[in-house]
């Protein structure tokens, strides 16, 4: 406790901007309906591509009264209500002697909606109102992925361990 004390430091808030909304990160190779990250990899030569991942987030982010985002209220609000992404991935498996090695690569599709009020209704022609609503679509952050594995779960003690590493490089600046 004394140690863990002494070499504390202040607690400090990050930098506001670049909130990571969808921080969710499918498996790097696609193998049957439901795909998770195991400690086994591919075969050598063997080849894995499909939709890692279809996802959807509701009601990500509201900066301003709720009660008042995406109404004609005059307040200012923004919010991102739905995000839907859909990532494709990619693998391929090589045998380094004995070492296993497998190297993926992922991409997300993103489509986005929210409010940016506060919106504008003319109280004299409904023809004028206007919806500052956001939209977007894109892709996301390219993702390189590395795995390889030091236990196999096919032989005793039936206990996979391995090792995976994940870079993600930005599409956008």
């Amino acid at each position: 406790v004394a140690l863990g004390l002494a070499v504390a430091q202040p607690a400090k808030a990050q930098p506001a901007g670049n909130i990571t909304l969808d921080a969710f990160r499918p498996a790097m190779d696609s193998r049957g309906y439901l795909t998770l990250n195991a400690s086994q990899t591919l075969g050598d030569k063997e080849l894995s591509f499909g939709l890692g991942a279809l996802d959807w987030g509701h009601d990500l982010l509201v900066l301003g009264d709720p009660s008042t985002c995406g109404k004609s209220s005059g307040q200012p609000c923004y919010s991102v209500d739905n995000m839907i992404t859909a990532t494709l991935v990619g693998a391929f498996g090589l045998k380094a002697g004995p070492i296993p090695l497998e190297f993926g690569v992922s991409l997300p599709i993103v489509i986005m909606s929210g409010d940016r009020g506060p919106n504008f209704v003319d109280p004299t022609n409904s023809n004028n109102d206007e919806s500052f609503a956001l939209s977007g679509q894109g892709i996301g952050n390219l993702g390189l992925h590395f795995k390889t594995h030091f236990l196999s779960t096919s032989r005793p003690p039936h206990l996979g361990i391995g090792l995976m590493a994940s870079v993600y490089l930005p599409t956008m600046s």
